[in-house]
C-alpha cells in the first residue's frame, strides 16, 4: 500500500526491518528487501538512508563490506536520535560477533546500552544487555 501511496520513506524503512527479520533467519529474501529499502530511500530521510545500509549490511556474507556499512549507517544518525543510534549499533555487534570480533562486539553492545539507557529505554537495554552476556567471557575459563 505504501508503494502505491509513493510513501517511499515508509516504504525504505519497512523493508529495510524486513529484511533486518529475514536476516536473522537466515532467508535470502533479506538481499532482496534490502535492495528495496536501498531504491525507494529518500536522499534527505536520514532514518532511511541509515536502515538501508544496516539492512543491506546485515544481509551481506562479506565481513569487511558489511562493517563499513554498519559503521556508515551510524555516522548518519545524528546524536539526538538515541533509540535509532543504539539499534544500529546492536545491528554492528551482531555482524562483528559473525566475523568473529568478540571484543569489538561487546564494546558496541556497551555504546548501545548507554544510548539506551540515556532515552529510557529499559527494555532494548536488557536486550542489549543480555546479547553482552551471551558472549562475554566466563570469569574462570
Amino acid at each position: 500500500m505504501a508503494l502505491e501511496m509513493r510513501e517511499r520513506e515508509w516504504v525504505s524503512q519497512f523493508a529495510a526491518c524486513l529484511s533486518g527479520v529475514l536476516s536473522i533467519q537466515g532467508s535470502e529474501e533479506a538481499e532482496r528487501f534490502s535492495a528495496l529499502s536501498f531504491e525507494t530511500a529518500p536522499a534527505e530521510n536520514i532514518t532511511a538512508q541509515a536502515l538501508w545500509r544496516s539492512a543491506k549490511a546485515r544481509a551481506l556474507v562479506n565481513h569487511e563490506e558489511a562493517e563499513r556499512l554498519a559503521r556508515e549507517a551510524i555516522q548518519l544518525v545524528p546524536p539526538e536520535m538515541l533509540n535509532l543510534g543504539a539499534d544500529l549499533r546492536v545491528d554492528l555487534a551482531e555482524i562483528l560477533l559473525a566475523a568473529g570480533r568478540r571484543e569489538s562486539a561487546l564494546l558496541v553492545i556497551s555504546e548501545a546500552i548507554d544510548l539506551y539507557m540515556r532515552k529510557g529505554n529499559l527494555v532494548s537495554a536488557a536486550r542489549a544487555r543480555a546479547l553482552g552476556q551471551s558472549v562475554a567471557p566466563v570469569a574462570g575459563r
